[in-house]
């Protein structure tokens, strides 16, 4: 699995209100999440780190090979507050290319303390195999 593209959107880092940076306050921030890629001899775990997100926040998808992870933080600003120094909303963006050697109808995903775990199997045929010596 190679990292294929990643979604970033920046706002100013400058500690202001986001009306005076001249930032929308309901644009959503795209970062890219920290993520770790763990290959076994049956299966590949992707570990997503995706604080504060909650399992209907996500949004996996997978087509043409690209294994698409989106996943948005919901933030309720108290009312009486104001924002100043950043955006209200955050969001992760995330695309991996998928090898070939994944069965694509066995892909499982869980929501752990903040960390998606997605498990793709290898396909059989794919498998290493040992050979006995006759």
């Amino acid at each position: 699995m190679t990292l294929l593209n990643i979604e970033k959107k920046t706002v100013p880092s400058q500690s202001c209100s986001t009306e005076a940076c001249g930032v929308d306050a309901n644009a959503v921030r795209y970062v890219r999440p920290a993520y770790r890629i763990h290959k076994g001899d049956s299966s590949y775990e992707v570990s997503v780190d995706v604080p504060g997100v909650s399992k209907g926040g996500l949004d996996i998808t997978l087509e043409d090979g690209v294994l698409e992870i989106k996943a948005q933080r919901a933030w309720k600003q108290p009312e009486g507050w104001k924002v100043h120094g950043n955006v209200k909303k955050s969001a992760y963006s995330l695309k991996l290319e998928v090898s070939d050697d994944v069965d694509t109808e066995s892909i499982g995903a869980q929501l752990e303390h903040g960390v998606l775990i997605i498990n793709l199997s290898k396909k059989e045929e794919k498998l290493p195999r040992k050979i006995s010596i006759a």
